[in-house]
């Protein structure tokens, strides 16, 4: 092999790399927010907002809700009802549980194989925004099993 071509390969090869990473580039999460940013007739009755967010086009991304609940010691799950509202991949979560117990919202999204998650608190009528965590991975059952305390 030449020095020349010994030389070159190594450019060549960081460049098909980089080329590579820029065409898949962009990410994808899930976002947490309160009702009251958006003046939405669906967000009205919500307590929590969920969003889809990231580059490439987030409102393709697939997002379903689970609200998971302990009520006198027996672990509840209640598919959830998203809400689109105005505002691209944002989904209102209006109350769809029982208000005795601890319950915990549970939101899984999935965008180009991409699996990212959302856990957060809900006391009566309003979300603890400081309760959120945010997953870039599918939520697994000790997740929520310490979101619970199970």
């Amino acid at each position: 092999m030449s020095q020349t071509i010994r030389l070159r390969f190594p450019l060549f090869l960081a460049l098909a790399l980089g080329s590579a990473m820029l065409a898949t580039a962009g990410d994808f999460w899930i976002s947490i927010q309160s009702p009251s940013t958006l003046k939405d007739a669906a967000a009205k009755n919500a307590v929590v907002l969920v969003r889809a967010q990231g580059c490439h086009n987030p409102a393709d991304a697939t997002v379903v809700g689970t609200a998971e609940g302990v009520v006198n010691g027996v672990h509840r799950s209640i598919p959830l009802k998203l809400e689109p509202v105005s505002q691209p991949a944002t989904f209102a979560v209006a109350p769809q549980w029982p208000s005795e117990g601890v319950w915990i919202l549970k939101f899984d999204g999935l965008y180009r194989g991409l699996d990212r998650g959302a856990l957060v608190r809900v006391k009566p009528g309003k979300f603890e925004k400081e309760s959120a965590e945010l997953f870039h991975r599918k939520i697994t059952t000790e997740d929520l099993a310490a979101a619970l305390k199970l």
